[in-house]
């Protein structure tokens, strides 16, 4: 038995634990994104057929998702003012922030 308890605390014995861990979960990650890989067109057809709804709650969620997951999220619309007179000044500027990010820095050309 203290053998059998040496070996499992060894180090060697606890790379190869954590190595047969990480293949099988990694198996099961691949196999579960396939799953889902499989099913992604039924999946999004259904998201697309909720714009086609009676009830306008279910429309604009729809709408709102769609948009969401196509990249025209309020918060991923970014604006950059940059003016230069002896002076840089960049503002960031984000739709879904009241308050907004300035950064001023004043230069002097080199010669």
């Amino acid at each position: 038995m203290d053998k059998v308890t040496a070996i499992k605390q060894s180090e060697r014995f606890q790379d190869f634990s954590t190595g047969i861990i990480d293949n099988v979960m990694r198996a099961q990650s691949d196999n579960i994104r396939a799953m889902f890989i499989s099913h992604s067109k039924e999946a999004a057809d259904t998201i697309v057929s909720g714009l086609r709804s009676k009830d306008f709650g279910v429309r604009y969620g729809t709408s709102k998702e769609i948009l969401d997951r196509a990249g025209f999220r309020p918060a991923d619309v970014v604006e950059h003012r940059v003016k230069h007179e002896n002076e840089l000044k960049i503002v960031h500027i984000r739709g879904d922030a009241e308050k907004h990010v300035t950064i001023d820095t004043d230069y002097e050309e080199a010669l």
